[in-house]
């Protein structure tokens, strides 16, 4: 009888799913086209909530294989795309005078590429000068890589010291349930840290970063490292060499500690992996940490490295950022040579704890890369020459104009909004200017950012789509169906808005009201909380994803620097309870014209003043620059990693 009552249910399901699905094939065109009446350019602030399954667990799986994997996947899929008024992209595209834009490079003119060339060549690289410099080393709650340097350089401690506490956190963190990376060689970490000590006591350091832990999201390739791009395990390739970005940190004497969590592909900003079981918040084991580059920013969050490197396709750096109480920056589309460059989105960027430390990481990877395929993309000048001019210049901001966009900037958490706001009046109370602004088309705009992500998304795993099927995660599945479902036609359109776009605001905005930086909250709510069914599943929810974008997704789309920096915290709610929950941050956006990194880096740096002392450690934290009760001193026996310790540490979450 059970048997009977399911099977009848199961085929009453599929019968009730089918008969629209029957009547979109039979009475509705492919790519239906209903003209309206937007004029290009016009309206005002526009936001509206897209129509998809919600779902995680057995429900998410069952949706997964009725869009991917039957005859009818393919006009259900439609259905949901033409629920949405996509469609309504042509009419504006069609009012688009110029071509589709397809990489989005900003060339320089000669006057502006020659004034950044000067400017270069005035600035003193912070690389040089942070650590003599005590002005610049503020107070943020977190250890820096100063604090690192500093240590080294008295004699306290060294790399191999510290090295020992991070592989032993790594696993106790793994103990408590915050899995954060894929592939840590212990060996490898200690031989680099041996390297460093002998450099140290033989004053031969390298610089700052000397002996510094970085961590890599798990995307571009370490020396003798598998790389697996969020995918099952068995999809993992050996590396034998390292990506530009990882060589450059090996070069400045950094210890490359191993790959962090992402989700798969990078295709969500939610950030929990279900093939890696992780990671979830520093600051909540109930809630996301953001991606899809979750594992760089749980790793700087967490303590274990003051620097992680991530990948930002719609948000992936800024995301995590902002929900890890961290500094992300995802610089100008082109600025950061590396190897993963099959994307016209992605931009590759550090998370630390501080926008010091942002800005000596730039330093160390935004320099010119002769004969990368960046560099000759954007003309035979090579890109424009990076800096940090003025980085220090915090008291009088009077030269800053700060786009705002009023409807925009609160559509979001009133708490979130507040917050974010007090932050835009101490810049102003140091000089900063508010400038109004308008941006057209906002929803259409971020709806042409998702046929763009996800038909590249969709390419990059075609191959996986269709030979290793099972392996992919189900939410990885609906993307990768939706993908493949758009026109050749619907993608050009995206390019043209993406023209568009790419015009409106290095003209308007940038170029004739000469705004600095447009700000936002970076994410419009607080860190969402994760389902049990999603840690197992992952989640399909596109709703949320869209509210997590709805500020930063521009800067994938046009090529433009943003930077998250955290400007406070917000106790979320437990539900049932009129209790509170956890402390969850909260960041602040800054958008800024095409190789304007230096001037996001210098308002972060103000925010620093502002926020940094009052700055909260997470409930998963260690600090490896402090001692247990007793350390000793490194030899190289004692490569257990279990530490010397007399008796457990204690857990932060203890205290």
């Amino acid at each position: 009888i059970t048997m009977f009552a399911f099977k009848n249910f199961f085929w009453g399901l599929v019968l009730a799913l089918a008969l629209p699905g029957l009547y979109f094939l039979v009475f509705v065109p492919d790519v239906p086209f209903h003209p309206t009446s937007i004029t290009l350019g016009e309206g005002g602030y526009e936001t509206r909530l897209l129509t998809a399954p919600v779902a995680t667990g057995p429900m998410l799986e069952a949706i997964a294989y009725l869009l991917t994997a039957t005859r009818a996947g393919p006009f259900l899929r439609r259905a949901v795309l033409n629920a949405n008024g996509f469609d309504s992209l042509r009419t504006l595209a069609e009012q688009v005078s110029d071509p589709p834009l397809y990489f989005p490079m900003r060339r320089l003119s000669a006057s502006q590429f020659t004034e950044m060339s000067e400017d270069a060549e005035k600035s003193t690289p912070l690389l040089e000068t942070a650590l003599r410099d005590e002005s610049l080393q503020l107070e943020v709650g977190f250890r820096t890589v100063t604090d690192y340097a500093k240590q080294y350089a008295a004699g306290l401690q060294t790399p191999s010291d510290v090295a020992v506490r991070v592989l032993s956190e790594i696993k106790r963190f793994e103990e408590e349930g915050l899995r954060i990376f894929v592939e840590v060689r212990e060996d490898d970490v200690m031989a680099q840290a041996r390297a460093s000590d002998a450099r140290h006591k033989a004053g031969k350091a390298l610089g700052v970063f000397d002996g510094v832990m970085v961590a890599v999201k798990d995307m571009i390739s370490i020396k003798n490292h598998s790389v697996c791009n969020g995918q099952h395990p068995t999809s993992c390739q050996a590396k034998n060499d390292d990506d530009p970005i990882v060589q450059r940190f090996r070069d400045a004497g950094a210890i490359i500690l191993g790959s962090t969590i992402m989700t798969e592909g990078g295709v969500t900003p939610l950030g929990y992996s279900a093939h890696y079981q992780g990671p979830c918040s520093a600051y909540s084991p109930f809630h996301y940490s953001g991606g899809s580059s979750s594992g760089s920013a749980v790793a700087v969050a967490a303590g274990l490295v003051p620097v992680a490197i991530g990948f930002d396709g719609g948000g992936s750096i800024r995301i995590p950022a902002s929900m890890s109480g961290l500094h992300g920056l995802g610089g100008t589309f082109g600025r950061i040579a590396n190897s993963h460059t099959t994307s016209t989105m992605i931009k590759a960027g550090p998370l630390t704890t501080s926008a010091l430390d942002a800005a000596l990481a730039y330093e160390v990877i935004a320099p010119n890369l002769e004969g990368h395929f960046y560099s000759e993309l954007y003309g035979s000048s090579g890109l424009p020459p990076p800096h940090t001019k003025d980085f220090d210049r915090v008291q009088d901001l009077s030269d800053l104009r700060l786009g705002f966009f009023e409807e925009w900037f609160f559509d979001s958490d009133p708490r979130v909004a507040d917050m974010c706001r007090q932050s835009l009046a101490a810049l102003e109370a140091r000089g900063a200017v508010l400038v109004p602004i308008s941006i057209p088309h906002l929803h259409w705009l971020a709806l042409a950012h998702s046929m763009k992500i996800s038909s590249e998304f969709a390419l990059g795993f075609d191959y996986e789509y269709h030979h290793e099927f099972e392996l992919l995660e189900a939410n990885s599945k609906v993307t990768v169906g939706i993908g493949k479902t758009w026109t050749a036609m619907e993608v050009l359109v995206a390019e043209k808005l993406r023209r568009y776009a790419f015009d409106y605001l290095t003209k308007e905005i940038f170029g004739a009201l000469e705004v600095t930086a447009i700000v936002n909250p970076t994410i419009g709510v607080l860190p969402p909380r994760m389902s049990p069914a999603a840690k197992v599943s992952g989640e399909s929810n596109s709703p949320l994803v869209v509210e997590l974008m709805k500020y930063i997704f521009l800067g994938n789309l046009v090529g433009l620097p943003g930077h998250s920096v955290p400007v406070g915290y917000v106790a979320d709610s437990v539900p049932g309870s009129n209790s509170t929950g956890p402390l969850l941050p909260v960041g602040l956006h800054l958008l800024g014209d095409h190789w304007s990194e230096h001037k996001l880096l210098r308002v972060a740096h103000a925010l620093d003043h502002v926020h940094g002392a009052k700055r909260v450690r997470p409930v998963f934290f260690a600090d490896v620059l402090q001692p247990r009760k007793r350390i000793g001193s490194y030899t190289p026996e004692d490569d257990s990693v279990e530490g010397e310790g007399e008796g457990e540490l204690i857990s932060p979450r203890m205290l």
